[in-house]
């Protein structure tokens, strides 16, 4: 605190103070030209760069309402969730000792996933909370015939800021004496890297008459029902916890 207070005085001790010939040098030093400010990254991006920038800004956001909305001491710290390598990971899936869930959008998960993994979308658990969103049977396997499983949660490419963070968030909070931290982790590369790595992939198909097609995108999330999943949370922890 000494410190603390020694620093500010000398910040702003008016010896120290600088002149208006000073601020106008400073004025004078470089800044981006014309090109650089017309410049955006993504003009030169790849695809792949794109979606995962995407990725972690839409995580980022969701998992902002939830730390706003259900981080209130109870349950495992976010933060402690590790990440599992992609090998690791398909290791665990060969041997079937761990339990995949996958929260991305029930369309992107129709287009390619993990054999076996869960769907649980965070579209599903901003609109029917989370304890709806996973289902007795999911929570039974869980809690009891497979409660001794890792818990791998992934996205689309798990950025650190990607939905599957918010994901552990919700499902921390309501499960705050059944489910710690150390049983998740979230999926190093997502399914873009499980892909990338030759993992096997299933794909679920609609049909429309005659003619398969991926199932149509479900509404987007809002801040609303990211508030009422939260609130919805809290109030149904205790089928979780039982």
């Amino acid at each position: 605190l000494q410190q603390q207070k020694r620093l500010l005085w000398e910040i702003g001790n008016k010896d120290f103070s600088f002149s208006a010939s000073e601020e106008a040098a400073y004025a004078q030093q470089p800044t981006e030209d014309d090109d650089d400010y017309f410049f955006q990254w993504w003009w030169e991006a790849t695809v792949d760069q794109v979606e995962k920038a995407a990725e972690e800004a839409e995580g980022a956001q969701i998992d902002h309402f939830a730390e706003m909305f259900i981080s209130d001491g109870l349950g495992g710290d976010v933060n402690e969730v590790r990440w599992i390598g992609l090998s690791k990971a398909r290791d665990l899936f060969e041997k079937e000792r761990a339990i995949f869930i996958d929260c991305r959008s029930d369309h992107i998960f129709a287009s390619g996933s993990i054999p076996g993994a869960r769907n649980v979308s965070m579209e599903r658990v901003g609109n029917w909370g989370i304890v709806d969103a996973l289902g007795r049977e999911l929570i039974h396997e869980m809690l009891s015939t497979r409660r001794h499983q890792l818990i791998i949660v992934t996205s689309q490419v798990a950025t650190p800021y990607s939905r599957c963070r918010a994901f552990c968030r919700y499902l921390l909070r309501a499960g705050h004496t059944t489910l710690p931290a150390a049983r998740f982790r979230r999926l190093r590369g997502g399914i873009f890297g499980w892909k990338h790595k030759g993992g096997p992939v299933t794909q679920m198909l609609a049909y429309h008459g005659d003619e398969p097609y991926p199932a149509p995108p479900p509404p987007p999330l809002d801040a609303a029902a990211l508030e009422k999943a939260a609130l919805e949370s809290k109030e149904g922890e205790a089928e979780i916890v039982d």
